[in-house]
């Protein structure tokens, strides 16, 4: 496979070939305007002294001696002029290569930083110094690229390693289950039972986790949208979440439609509620509020009156595997992240809001679901 010439050094023969063509124009116009200019003067006749004009052998040794002086001083022009365009040639590529160097400079900082990178390097950064032009855009939006992969490579370590961890308590407990009925050869049916209940208890936990897991890494990519109804789904989910009906609920279910994934906002609204009721008092407030607001945008609200809550530890409420001293052994962690990753893959938001009583307000706000434009109605018709 043929190597191609290197950028600097295409660069630097265009700029050679770009002056070196402008020379060459210039001194053959120069040239051009000399001769045209010599010629008239050589031409004009020969005057005598007194007026009176030569003898005309006199005359014609006189033009023929001019004709060839100023062949003579067009023939020296042109050779110096050849030797300028060179020289103008040679000056142009030593400078040419120069400049490019200087401008192609943070193109090749861009290539080292690339080939150093790696999932263990993503800390290196090109940081060019220098006037706002393309090359600094390009080095600026390398940067921004570099600082997105550290944060995305960075969340997928810790998301592995909180799962990992999840994981590993399931199975430590299937395991210890499993060797001390094993290693007791006298034990009994009912023994056996009761193990296999608690397995199966274990074994429940880990597929609610998996299942969570993966709504959690579905609600980054969305196939397909459809008209839903969120205040009909808010009212379904009040109704179906276990522990509901022992609280204060107050549903108001104004209208509030999107374009979305009907699963993961039914998915979204239950997280949602589910936390209110875990965290909630005996007896306490659920209070889930849809409404559409004149900027055409959707918002469910669903708030309790549970236990207060620092607003300095609300934002990392939507961390995944985040447990702080209200969470109980049924929580993983991950309802406010699947909530929260559900909104952003529908264009939203999630908010989350500190009650100065006590408790938690949740707020996502969706784009709502504009209604078609109705269709002209013809000159017949409105007749």
């Amino acid at each position: 496979m043929q190597r191609r010439a290197s950028i600097r050094l295409r660069l630097a023969l265009w700029c050679a070939g770009l002056v070196t063509v402008a020379g060459a124009i210039v001194v053959i116009a120069v040239v051009s305007l000399t001769g045209t200019v010599l010629r008239d003067h050589a031409r004009l006749p020969p005057a005598a002294p007194g007026g009176i004009g030569p003898p005309p052998a006199v005359a014609r040794a006189e033009l023929a001696r001019r004709g060839e002086f100023v062949d003579s001083t067009l023939a020296e022009a042109r050779l110096v002029g050849l030797g300028a365009i060179g020289v103008l040639a040679l000056c142009s590529v030593g400078i040419g290569w120069l400049v490019a160097g200087r401008m192609v400079r943070p193109v090749h900082a861009l290539a080292a930083t690339a080939h150093e990178v790696s999932e263990t390097t993503l800390g290196r950064r090109i940081a060019l110094e220098g006037p706002r032009d393309e090359l600094k855009e390009l080095a600026d939006a390398f940067d921004a690229m570099l600082d997105r992969l550290d944060a995305a490579f960075g969340a997928q370590r810790r998301f592995v390693a909180d799962a990992s961890h999840e994981l590993r308590t399931p199975l430590a407990t299937i395991r210890a289950e499993l060797d001390a009925v094993l290693d007791d050869p006298d034990a009994s049916a009912a023994e056996l039972r009761a193990a296999g209940a608690r397995i199966g208890t274990v074994l429940d936990r880990a597929g609610a986790l998996v299942d969570a897991l993966l709504t959690l890494s579905r609600s980054d990519a969305i196939a397909e949208r459809r008209p839903v109804d969120l205040a009909a789904l808010a009212r379904d989910v009040v109704t179906a979440t276990p522990g509901a009906a022992s609280l204060d609920v107050r549903v108001e279910a104004r209208p509030a439609e999107v374009l979305g994934d009907a699963a993961l906002l039914e998915r979204l609204a239950g997280n949602l509620v589910e936390n209110a009721v875990r965290y909630n008092r005996p007896g306490g407030l659920l209070r889930v509020a849809t409404a559409t607001t004149p900027e055409e945008t959707v918002t469910l609200t669903v708030a309790n009156d549970g236990a207060p809550i620092d607003p300095a530890d609300v934002p990392a409420l939507t961390e995944r595997f985040h447990r702080d001293g209200r969470s109980r052994a049924d929580g993983f962690g991950l309802g406010l992240a699947i909530a929260d990753a559900i909104a952003r893959g529908h264009g939203g938001t999630l908010t989350l809001r500190a009650r100065p009583a006590g408790g938690l307000e949740a707020t996502v706000a969706l784009p709502a679901r504009r209604a078609p434009a109705p269709a002209p109605v013809p000159p017949s018709a409105r007749a």
